[in-house]
């Protein structure tokens, strides 16, 4: 009985042994991850460094050499954690794109880096945020709700008291945006237009009825603000907030520059398509001139009102005079108030666009680029016996006599 008690024993403090054996070189086998720290957030959207409106850049510092990667995670209330993505391993930093926000800019995100070995790989995006009690960052919080000034304003004319405003999206939360304009030289400002937000990059709105000759200094200013989440939209007239307004962009009312950008858009025997890149926003319309000498310039084509940005005006029945081997073309923007010039008549110069410069080698009013003949006054096109030969046929055979 004893004999068998003490093998009992013996067998019992074994095993208990070996298994601790066993369990002390599970534990040693596993890598033993300190805690990510110096855990910090950086907001993309006001910097504009990606096109994507909701992102995050996260910086850390790695305090492991034995992890197999870093497992991010997010949460809304600090308690139910989810996967968002994944970095390797020695990463020290990561952009969150495309996060999903919460329904109120007031929830307080929290974010926290783990640092992931085999036996708690990272998991798969929108997976449970696992905690294994090691290798995990403390959380941190940050608003992500802020509304920020929008950048980039830019306009385009539309009509003769409308401009079409562009701007860059820097904002989630918003419900919308709001053009605002001034005619006092910013002292006040007035709501022109409200815009819903859409999910691009660029966001634009049309604001019309403008009246520059009411604006002080002869300038119009118009600024966008985004509207808060629950802000109903206000109405056109009524005074405009400056809350997280942007930039002022400055328009000259009353003083016009020249345009931009003359080029041919098309050629024909004594016709002209001319295309331009218009720079005002409340001219009365454009007037192209035609000039064969340099010095003095005629009328050739109005077009009154707004065109777009590039306008285009074709010039007809251009009769160059005996010699000329030169056609100057220019656009001018008229002002408010001045008459529509009837062709041929003289060309004011103010507020001209540089000259387009185009030869006529052989003068037979068609110039060089339209002319499929230019050295041969009496052909614009090469036909059946080429430049320099008349096409004449003179038994009437249907064959042209330099084939005959």
């Amino acid at each position: 009985m004893q004999l068998r008690l003490l093998h009992s024993v013996t067998a019992l403090l074994l095993g208990t042994m070996f298994a601790s054996g066993a369990h002390a070189e599970d534990r040693q086998s596993r890598p033993v991850l300190a805690n990510p720290v110096g855990l910090q957030v950086q907001d993309l959207r006001p910097n504009q460094l990606i096109p994507a409106g909701n992102s995050l850049r996260l910086t850390w510092v790695d305090t492991n050499a034995a992890e197999t990667g870093h497992e991010i995670q997010v949460s809304t209330d600090g308690v139910a954690w989810v996967v968002h993505s994944s970095a390797p391993a020695n990463a020290t930093g990561i952009t969150l794109a495309g996060l999903t926000l919460p329904g109120t800019p007031a929830a307080q995100w929290q974010v926290r880096v783990r640092a992931t070995e085999p036996a708690f790989p990272a998991r798969a995006p929108g997976q449970p945020g696992v905690h294994p009690g090691q290798g995990v960052s403390a959380p941190l919080s940050f608003a992500y709700g802020t509304q920020y000034a929008p950048t980039g304003l830019a306009v385009l004319a539309i009509s003769a008291s409308g401009v079409r405003v562009q701007w860059r999206d820097t904002n989630v939360y918003e419900s919308g945006y709001e053009v605002q304009s001034s005619l006092d030289a910013g002292a006040t400002w007035s709501v022109a237009a409200q815009a819903s937000t859409a999910a691009t990059l660029l966001q634009t709105a049309d604001v019309t009825g403008l009246t520059p000759a009411a604006a002080a200094s002869g300038l119009v200013r118009l600024r966008v603000r985004p509207r808060g989440p629950n802000e109903q939209p206000s109405a056109v007239g009524q005074a405009g907030v400056s809350l997280h307004a942007s930039t002022a962009l400055s328009l000259p009312a009353d003083v016009l520059r020249p345009v931009e950008g003359v080029a041919l858009a098309g050629v024909r025997t004594q016709s002209l398509a001319i295309t331009w890149t218009d720079t005002n926003c409340f001219e009365a319309g454009h007037e192209a001139q035609l000039s064969f000498d340099g010095t003095t310039w005629l009328v050739a084509g109005t077009i009154m009102g707004a065109a777009g940005p590039q306008p285009t005006i074709t010039l007809s029945g251009i009769q160059p005079p005996a010699g000329a081997t030169v056609v100057r073309v220019r656009v001018r923007p008229k002002p408010f108030g001045e008459a529509e010039y009837a062709v041929g008549s003289l060309g004011a110069g103010q507020h001209a666009s540089a000259a387009l410069i185009l030869n006529d080698s052989d003068a037979d009013g068609t110039v060089d680029v339209g002319d499929g003949c230019p050295n041969d006054a009496l052909k614009t096109q090469p036909g059946t016996c080429g430049c320099g030969v008349a096409d004449t046929d003179t038994d009437g055979d249907g064959t042209a006599d330099c084939n005959d």
